[in-house]
């Protein structure tokens, strides 16, 4: 977890929203406000308007098709009367892909940028690809939106809020109390036709979810698509289907709209853009200002499915559910977060502004929300706590960032007396950089199946946590999760963004060790044939008999961006004065970096390494290696930094861990001599003035 993956993440789904203009031309763009950074494109071509259609339905008023578009079998409102306001687009179906990355362009006409998971997104479509010219003229356009996007990109964009602004302002003149919004080349999804058959037609629905939304609701979304599922709240259950509040409710194929939601749009719409109307609307949103929801899984799907594409050019669908989903979940089957299920108990302990839509906010837990512990004490005590990964961020994990997710998770249970007599599940079937999920059939599959239980020991005597109900488990939410993770009151590695530098002393480093190892002895330990392996293989280097010890150096290298690079110098140094003082002593160094091994093996020609994989950038996110001998190097490397007897290691997950597992799998071995920190406030600092003349003597001769 860093600041600035953080931040992309945060981005991915947005940046994958970007329009390609083809089958999308002659749209009309009509006058907004003045806004003196806009981007002008020349005018040239007829301009050719969206039509938006407008129809009243009455309460009781017999309907069994409207004057236009598909829908049929509408059936009667009971107690309200629902404007229907339909855009088309004129000369040409309006159509999803339109406004995704629904191919991959290999030529040098489109720019593109990789977006993680070999995902590209296009940044600008090539003028060739346009078969007529539109005008911009001085639209209704913030200056970032204009910096931030090709120009021809905004047309389609803008052209289309500004259709929605129009039906949504018919809306507002009619004696009405709700209204229907659809955009061409939508259909009934498959469990939309079952749910309307069970249930009356169409209005029948509508007026279910007026009645089980919360009261002063903006929005019913009916065809959302790209939305985080994994951490949406569930807010009742209609049928098969469930009334959701989710982040990124995306798409506006269709959707149920409130007086008091087309007041909020109507004002949002004809202030200077930002982003086109749906993710207008998930900025409202999150900026706690538009009371928006859901109906899981949707009614109203679109004829033709955008894609995003893999530069393998593998593509996936884009459905309801967003970027994690699709790379966290794949095809496999197994059991969703319990607020994206509703089947299970979310306890939500999150500060209600943290992780928020444009900004990051790493905030700890609500001192209000855990303040009230107390009464749901007795209920979770009675329950399995399942641990598991957040999606949001799991995408740019660390093999060991799981780790500390889990560990994080459990110091919270257990400080709060949330844990009885049954055992914690830690569940980590998901996929990510270092795991493939599997569509497991057999119990006794699933730990090989799971990445936890490859590589670490069950916390109970469960076989398989799948078989578990439902009813019987309660999960941290997933914005708790990631709380979990950044509170200050969590065991940190090295200080994370919120910690206060000037306090990160040896001190403090102590109390985070303490906490960690109090957490493993009881819920975590490495599987025990990775123990036996790495002792084996790490004597085999380092003979007992080697009497002055081991030194393991821990340089982190081609990932480490939260803080800046130890300086290979400074490695040096520190290594060198220990060989100094112990001529007959062993070294190990493990290193992802590989100009950091090329250097200390000129100068250390007798240095044991693993042969890992390395790369001049960055190994976590090259999915060519494979995801066990991936997760395998970096487990041994900590396992033999663990038996090494004086430790060198910079501010790291990796060599952390090595330092709590001395204290707990391999507690059998003497403590370690020393562990120097080299990005603690208090390490030495390399320079010509801390060398002395003995130093600088000792460092002539090195070089």
């Amino acid at each position: 977890f860093v600041p600035g993956l953080l931040w992309n993440m945060a981005l991915l789904p947005f940046l994958l929203l970007i329009p390609s203009l083809r089958g999308l031309t002659n749209l009309p763009l009509e006058q907004g406000r003045l806004d003196q950074d806009s981007t002008l494109v020349p005018s040239n071509g007829e301009i050719s308007p969206f039509s938006v259609k407008h129809e009243v339905v009455r309460i009781n008023g017999s309907l069994g098709r409207l004057k236009f578009g598909p829908l049929e079998n509408l059936g009667t409102p009971k107690n309200h009367a629902f404007s229907v306001v339909w855009i088309q687009g004129k000369t040409k179906p309006l159509r999803a892909s339109d406004f995704f990355c629904n191919h991959v362009v290999f030529n040098n006409e489109t720019n593109s940028s990789d977006l993680g998971h070999g995902v590209r997104g296009i940044v600008g479509i090539s003028k060739n690809h346009l078969n007529s010219k539109t005008e911009l003229h001085m639209s209704k356009l913030s200056g970032k939106f204009s910096r931030e996007h090709h120009a021809h990109d905004i047309i389609p964009q803008v052209a289309l809020t500004n259709a929605h602004l129009n039906a949504i302002e018919a809306f507002l003149a009619a004696d009405t109390d709700y209204a229907l919004i659809v955009e061409d080349g939508i259909r009934l999804s498959p469990s939309g036709q079952k749910e309307l058959r069970e249930h009356g037609g169409l209005f029948s629905r509508l007026e279910e979810l007026v009645k089980a939304a919360p009261k002063g609701f903006h929005e019913i979304n009916l065809g959302r698509c790209m939305a985080e599922c994994f951490r949406q709240n569930v807010v009742t259950k209609l049928g098969l289907q469930k009334l959701v509040q989710s982040r990124n409710q995306l798409c506006s194929h269709a959707y149920l709209l409130s007086k008091a939601g087309a007041r909020e749009l109507s004002r949002l719409f004809q202030m200077p853009m930002k982003y086109n109307n749906f993710m207008m609307k998930a900025w409202l949103y999150d900026k706690g200002n538009y009371s928006q929801y859901s109906v899981s899984p949707r009614l109203f799907d679109t004829k033709q499915v955008p894609k995003i594409c893999s530069s393998d050019r593998k593509c996936h669908s884009i459905n309801e559910c967003g970027i994690h989903d699709i790379f966290t979940r794949g095809s496999c089957q197994f059991q969703p977060p319990c607020e994206a299920s509703g089947n299970c108990f979310s306890l939500d302990v999150a500060d209600p502004v943290a992780f928020r839509f444009d900004f990051l906010n790493f905030k700890g837990f609500s001192k209000e929300k855990v303040g009230k512990l107390g009464s749901l004490r007795g209920m979770l005590k009675q329950k399995h706590f399942r641990v598991r990964v957040n999606y949001r961020f799991s995408v740019g994990c660390g093999f060991f960032t799981y780790f500390y997710v889990a560990l994080t998770q459990l110091q919270f249970a257990l400080k709060h007396d949330l844990i009885g007599d049954k055992a914690p599940i830690i569940y980590m079937p998901e996929s990510h950089h270092y795991h493939s999920c599997v569509n497991h059939t057999t119990s006794t599959a699933f730990s090989q199946d799971d990445f936890w239980h490859r590589y670490f020991e069950q916390p109970g005597p469960l076989a398989n946590p799948d078989s578990i109900s439902e009813e019987d488990v309660w999960e941290l939410s997933q914005d708790s999760i990631l709380t979990s993770h950044y509170d200050r009151g969590s065991v940190h590695a090295y200080p994370y963004p919120g910690d206060d530098l000037a306090k990160c002393d040896q001190k403090w480093v102590a109390r985070q060790r303490a906490e960690a190892i109090k957490v493993m002895e009881r819920y975590i330990h490495v599987k025990r044939s990775y123990l036996e392996t790495a002792r084996k293989a790490f004597r085999g280097f380092f003979p007992m008999e080697q009497t002055e010890g081991v030194l393991g150096v821990h340089m982190r290298g081609t990932d480490k961006f939260v803080n800046p690079k130890v300086s290979a110098n400074k490695y040096i140094f520190s290594a060198g004065r220990y060989i100094r003082s112990h001529q007959h002593a062993g070294m190990f160094l493990a290193t992802d970096d590989e100009s950091y091994l090329r250097e200390f093996e000129i100068l250390f020609p007798d240095v044991v390494t693993r042969n890992v994989s390395r790369e001049a950038l960055n190994v976590l996110y090259d999915d060519r290696v494979d995801k066990i001998r991936k997760s395998e190097d970096v487990l041994f490397d900590a396992l033999y930094l663990a038996q090494a007897s004086h430790l060198l290691k910079p501010w790291s997950g990796v060599s952390e861990f090595a330092v709590y597992l001395r204290s707990v799998d391999l507690r059998d071995s003497p403590p370690f001599d020393k562990v120097e920190d080299l990005e603690d406030n208090q390490a030495p600092k390399l320079s010509l003035s801390n060398l002395g003349y003995s130093g600088l003597k000792w460092w002539k001769w090195l070089r």
